[in-house]
């Protein structure tokens, strides 16, 4: 009798599944419709965030006064967004000493507003020397090498004691001894080491340099829409007494700076 009971519902329950197939807008209809309406929601917002960052492309190479040199702008570079919202600030508040770590399209913008302005020097640092060779002949190229100290600066296990969060892993940060002997700094832009490497690996920026900011130094993070780089973000602005501003451009860009700097 027992085996009967089984087998009866064995069939109930295949009963069940073919009848949520043939039945429009039964449960498994249901989820199949449901997902595909996702899917194709993400797709439109995707070619919507593709559309607006062309847009903002063109806009960029008509504000650069020269941009034959422009490295590509997808991937892990910054967006065309951000570049327009970097060079716009560098050429507006004329930094005399700008710091950037992770090296790339960023460091071909601030170099060209440097240029633009005349003064200022922009010491980039960077993990990677494969990396770093191609940013320098970029820099070469468009004859930008006088405006910048590209410094190949070798990941190493950073003091965890410093971190207000609990990481599951070893922070690794740029080597100390060469961030150290940068001076006064008037703004910073972070888009390095990249965030796959370890938990909040961008976090000891700000440790490392809060002592050596400039009264009106701006600090900016990109990839800000990434869980680690907001709570970063956040916690910064805690510790330091900073004011935190998120914008929202593709990738999210973090603005922090002085409370008594409006």
């Amino acid at each position: 009798m027992a085996e009967e009971n089984i087998l009866q519902e064995i069939l109930s329950r295949l009963e069940k599944i073919e009848s949520y197939l043939n039945t429009p807008g039964g449960p498994i209809i249901h989820h199949i419709n449901k997902y595909r309406a996702d899917i194709l929601s993400s797709i439109r917002r995707h070619e919507l965030t593709n559309y607006s960052q062309i847009e903002q492309y063109i806009k960029l190479t008509s504000i650069l006064p020269d941009a034959t040199d422009l490295p590509p702008l997808r991937g892990w570079a910054i967006s065309p967004d951000v570049c327009i919202k970097l060079y716009r600030h560098v050429v507006s508040v004329k930094p005399e000493v700008v710091v950037e770590f992770g090296s790339g399209a960023s460091t071909y913008i601030i170099a060209l507003a440097i240029k633009e302005n005349g003064k200022g020097k922009l010491i980039s640092f960077d993990h990677s020397d494969d990396y770093s060779n191609k940013i320098q002949r970029t820099l070469e190229s468009a004859g930008l090498v006088d405006f910048v100290d590209l410094k190949v600066a070798p990941l190493k296990v950073w003091d965890k004691s410093h971190l207000n969060k609990n990481a599951n892993e070893d922070v690794v940060w740029y080597d100390d001894t060469l961030v150290d002997t940068v001076g006064e700094i008037d703004f910073v832009f972070i888009d390095g080491p990249p965030g796959f490497l370890c938990q909040f690996s961008r976090y000891p920026a700000l440790v490392v340099l809060n002592d050596a900011l400039s009264k009106n130094a701006e600090i900016w993070l990109d990839d800000a829409n990434r869980v680690d780089e907001k709570e970063i973000c956040q916690d910064w602005a805690s510790t330091f007494d900073l004011e935190l501003e998120f914008i929202p451009h593709e990738k999210g860009l973090a603005r922090l700076k002085r409370k008594d700097n409006k």
